[in-house]
């Protein structure tokens, strides 16, 4: 293990590579060699699906991005229909349950329209994509905790 890094049992120090990492969970005498015997233990399920090829294509063309931002543009308008419902059922309810208490309704739907999710995609954040492929710019600004796990570093407080 790199010394750079931070030990996987105890994030605020660093990797002195003392090797409990590589021991193996099921005989402790052994070094892990990934058999995944330690997985099938206490009751974890584990599924595989089989996938019959990757593609990777870069040059997207005019239409696959439209039909993106349309998706995208959907999504955004189911979840503020949802969230429309969510708030009229309980609406609903409160004024059948308090009727002394009543509020302007002409507000409650002005401040329900207005509202939107606050959604923000890798592709959508500047620099971001770029910075997720640079393996050496990454490892300046983030430790990776688990796969697909980034956690971001602070810097705020160092010296």
């Amino acid at each position: 293990m790199d010394k750079s890094k931070n030990c996987i049992f105890d994030y605020n120090k660093l990797c002195n590579n003392c090797g409990e990492c590589d021991i193996c969970d099921i005989d402790h005498n052994k070094k892990c060699d990934n058999c995944g015997r330690c997985l099938e233990e206490e009751g974890y399920d584990m599924k595989s699906i089989k996938i019959d090829k990757v593609v990777l294509n870069k040059d997207k063309t005019e239409e696959e991005l439209i039909l993106k931002d349309s998706e995208v543009n959907e999504k955004e308008d189911l979840m503020s229909e949802k969230c429309n419902d969510q708030c009229k059922c309980q609406n609903d309810e409160a004024d059948s349950g308090t009727e002394n208490i009543k509020k302007d309704e002409n507000q409650k739907d002005s401040n329900i329209d207005n509202w939107k999710p606050d959604i923000e995609y890798i592709d959508d954040i500047e620099g971001l994509n770029d910075l997720l492929n640079d393996v050496k710019k990454l490892d300046e600004v983030a430790v990776e905790e688990f796969p697909g796990l980034i956690r971001l570093k602070n810097n705020r407080y160092k010296n």
